[in-house]
């Protein structure tokens, strides 16, 4: 599934939205990406690229938490699943780089999507608001 940006995304944060819709065109070239031997180098580097800038997303949006004295209850929660969705991402990674097939890349894809989409509309949102009320 193709993911598109929408305004139900958009958390008022512009740098916050912006990576957002970053994160979105990198799942879908995941998403896009025929598997085959010649397409492994391309998937590694997709994933890489993918893992590179949810770091560096995450990194962003904890420092604008802490910087805007989000309350420690609602940071916390939400560095918990950040850490939590990168060892997943890893998990991830290394199972389709070693099965290496549409299944579960497709899976991988679908998971990342859902994830990604939840974490923005409540997660996302619910800190954006105590940013937003400054």
């Amino acid at each position: 599934m193709k993911l598109t940006w929408d305004n139900r995304f958009t958390t008022g944060i512009r740098t916050v939205d912006l990576q957002h819709q970053e994160l979105m065109e990198i799942l879908n070239a995941l998403d896009e990406l025929e598997l085959s031997a010649a397409r492994e180098q391309s998937l590694k580097q997709l994933l890489a690229q993918l893992k590179q800038y949810v770091i560096f997303h995450f990194s962003h949006e904890e420092d604008l938490m802490e910087r805007n004295f989000v309350p420690l209850g609602t940071r916390t929660a939400h560095l918990a699943q950040h850490a939590n969705f990168a060892r997943q991402i890893d998990v991830a990674t290394q199972s389709l780089l070693t099965a290496f097939n549409p299944d579960a890349k497709a899976e991988l894809v679908q998971f990342l999507q859902q994830w990604l989409l939840e974490h923005i509309m409540v997660t996302d949102m619910e800190f954006a608001r105590h940013i937003r009320l400054k």
